[in-house]
């Protein structure tokens, strides 16, 4: 399994969610690490569109107006973005999952 996730990972966001934060009224951002180094930095592919993903705060879901992004990323991890168009609480703790089935893919092959 890990010589499989050193070129490809799947992660399921209806059966688990990305703890992270706030940035502002209208950002959520998680520091996000990879089961295992890749053997490249890896570019991030989302199904579906933004509207398949959303943030939770307390007991509020907003849904997102763009899919997730990631930028600073390495072979170890990197930062993943999704934007909303507000009703987020700077500084808060929030998850990013997706109710409609949907999930981030790594791919680092050859």
């Amino acid at each position: 399994l890990q010589l499989c996730q050193r070129y490809y990972y799947r992660f399921n966001m209806t059966t688990y969610g990305i703890n992270g934060f706030c940035e502002n009224s209208a950002g959520f951002m998680s520091g996000w690490g990879w089961p295992i180094p890749m053997r490249v930095a890896p570019p991030l592919v989302t199904s579906g569109t933004g509207s398949d993903y959303s943030v939770r705060i307390a007991a509020n879901a907003i849904v997102c107006n763009g899919v997730p992004t990631l930028d600073s990323n390495s072979i170890n991890g990197g930062r993943l973005q999704a934007p909303v168009a507000s009703g987020l609480t700077a500084g808060a703790g929030a998850i990013l999952y997706s109710p409609n089935n949907k999930y981030l893919d790594l791919n680092a092959e050859l």
